[in-house]
């Protein structure tokens, strides 16, 4: 149904078919909690070998700043993010939906960043 709504494909696979997926893949986003305290150490994808330098990864957690799968990112040459930027969005309509007022999202990019 999220492809018909909104045109992008997407997928959930098994652990035995991620390597060959993220091979052709553009994108990935992790949107588990691994990374976030208790799970600093773990990553969900078993090693670096499933990174490659022209993959952009996206690592919803944001705290703490650079999870084990971004430094492994780092390391293998692949541009990465974490999810400041989505709690910063994701804060900003909140906002709006309580209180009715945009919330000053250049003043807590600054906060933030």
């Amino acid at each position: 149904r999220l492809f018909e709504v909104t045109g992008v494909q997407t997928c959930a696979l098994p652990i035995s078919k991620l390597k060959e997926e993220l091979d052709s893949a553009d994108i990935y986003i992790d949107s588990t909690s691994c990374g976030m305290k208790p799970l600093e150490d773990v990553v969900a994808i078993p090693d670096k070998s499933y990174l490659r330098p022209d993959l952009v990864v996206m690592d919803t957690v944001y705290a703490p700043r650079q999870t084990k799968l971004m430094k492994w990112c780092d390391e293998v040459g692949c541009k990465n993010f974490n999810g400041l930027g989505m709690m910063l969005y994701q804060g900003a309509a909140a906002f709006k939906l309580w209180t009715g007022k945009e919330m000053p999202v250049d003043f807590i990019k600054d906060v933030l960043f």
